[in-house]
């Protein structure tokens, strides 16, 4: 009976750590890795914040990111799910984790300008 009632307690106790980790996901996270979500490690979900927290989508004037690489000629993340290759209306909003950028990068910042507009996703270099 005792090993029953710990049982439960540990099943209980895994389901309610589970459904909090799920629950704070951010939904970029969540929008590329689909149902694979619930898999991914406390760490790997820490990284992923890192990297979210690390970029920012900035305006700049014309002249600043004519010579910017598009967003749209970055590869997108397919491995769990198809992503849609369409940018969102509001450039603020477009969620660099669809993209195949190298975020471990430690040299230098990388900027992709975001099509058709005078914004640009910056991915700050990790400290």
């Amino acid at each position: 009976m005792k090993k029953i009632a710990l049982f439960l307690m540990l099943f209980c106790a895994s389901i309610t750590i589970s459904f909090a980790q799920s629950a704070a996901v951010d939904s970029r996270i969540s929008e590329v890795y689909g149902t694979y979500t619930s898999q991914l490690s406390v760490e790997q979900l820490q990284w992923l914040e890192n990297v979210l927290n690390r970029c920012e989508i900035v305006e700049q004037t014309a002249t600043q990111v004519a010579d910017l690489p598009l967003l749209s000629g970055v590869p997108m993340v397919e491995k769990f799910g198809s992503q849609d290759p369409a940018l969102p209306a509001d450039p603020q909003q477009v969620n660099p984790l669809k993209y195949m950028i190298k975020f471990n990068k430690t040299e230098i910042n990388q900027y992709f300008r975001i099509d058709g507009t005078n914004y640009v996703l910056v991915v700050h270099k990790l400290d």
